[in-house]
């Protein structure tokens, strides 16, 4: 979040052989900040209705401060009131308090070399080499309480009546159900084809775990509803949710959640 060391933080020797350009030893991807704060009333007048202020390394005041500055631009245009930048507070301070220097970027033509900073002077000074780090002593270590060991099991995802045989045949101790459809082949077709792989599955002694949908809209819960209906029938071990908001529906329901990485 700009604390980085990208590319454009670094300095380069630039041959031009056609343009005759040259230069060694300069931030030459060092682009300019953005800043079109003066440009607010062309910018109303090309049809601009929304401006996004970048905010990244900035604490609240500094950008409630922009923020404001941007507003009051705007209301000034709408109320008739012209303010030179030489003569604008505002501006004055924005200017004292930038991190690179500004650019009107591509708004009226092309960008070239005037909006980068071949300088790199107001970079931020950041350490790209080792650091001896500090070697560790005993105290330095917290005492652990003793863990007992556990016994693993498998668990494996199937999305298809062949997969669910195979999973069955080799014993696996949890196995987990798709709790959607896709238009894969070979996929379950229905949530009936859903719910007859759950009682398979119990029949055979293996654990159940279905994966809702990782994506749930206002047009899946009718979907949502059904599945955790058939969960609660069938006593299904657990379900995989992947939001907070169905996390704490099936816990709701009582129903026993594992967290998914949607």
């Amino acid at each position: 979040r700009g604390l980085c060391n990208k590319p454009c933080r670094w300095t380069y020797d630039l041959l031009g052989h056609d343009s005759g350009l040259s230069f060694a030893n300069k931030h030459c991807l060092s682009h300019k900040d953005l800043c079109l704060y003066g440009q607010v009333p062309h910018l109303i007048e090309a049809g601009v209705s929304s401006f996004k202020i970048e905010g990244r390394m900035r604490d609240v005041d500094y950008l409630s401060f922009l923020v404001t500055s941007y507003r009051q631009a705007i209301d000034r245009y709408y109320q008739g009131i012209s303010l030179p930048l030489d003569k604008d507070p505002d501006w004055e301070k924005m200017n004292a308090q930038r991190m690179r220097n500004f650019s009107l970027g591509s708004i009226f033509g092309s960008t070239s070399l005037k909006d980068v900073d071949l300088s790199g002077d107001r970079e931020l000074a950041l350490s790209t080499g080792p650091r001896k780090g500090k070697r560790l002593v005993a105290e330095d270590y917290r005492s652990l309480n003793k863990v007992e060991p556990h016994s693993m099991a498998l668990s494996v995802k199937i999305n298809s009546a062949d997969g669910l045989k195979v999973a069955i045949a080799k014993g696996i101790k949890t196995i987990i159900l798709p709790g959607y459809l896709t238009n894969h082949p070979d996929s379950f077709k229905s949530l009936q084809e859903i719910g007859g792989a759950i009682e398979e599955i119990i029949s055979n002694g293996s654990e159940v775990v279905v994966d809702l949908p990782r994506i749930v809209m206002a047009d899946d819960q009718e979907w949502l509803d059904a599945v955790l209906e058939l969960v609660q029938l069938n006593q299904v071990n657990a379900v995989v949710a992947h939001d907070p908001g169905t996390l704490s529906r099936v816990t709701t329901l009582g129903i026993k959640g594992w967290a998914g990485c949607g």
